[in-house]
């Protein structure tokens, strides 16, 4: 069940687990031990007995998250427009 963005606060840092992706998301607002800490429980989810080994690991910095990241949550804002009209195509085709 995918999550929604608002439980990401600027004051934390959270891991998210994904089962073949693993993100540190880091909050504007937190602190060095609160970075260390979510990077050294990530490291060790990408250790654990079980993982697979293509399994990713990626540091998200807030306001920079990408859209693999972005699409773990239900509601996480998009930037890339989408367009659902036809197509007009060339005569020519």
């Amino acid at each position: 069940m995918k999550k929604k963005k608002k439980l990401l606060l600027p004051e934390y840092c959270y891991v998210i687990d994904a089962e073949t992706e693993l993100y540190t998301w880091v909050g504007s607002n937190s602190g060095i031990n609160e970075r260390k800490l979510a990077n050294l429980v990530a490291k060790r989810l990408l250790c654990e007995e079980g993982r697979e080994p293509w399994t990713s690991f990626t540091k998200v910095i807030e306001n920079t998250e990408t859209v693999m990241f972005k699409e773990k949550f239900c509601d996480y804002p998009s930037e890339l427009p989408v367009n659902v009209q036809p197509a007009d195509l060339p005569s020519k085709f």
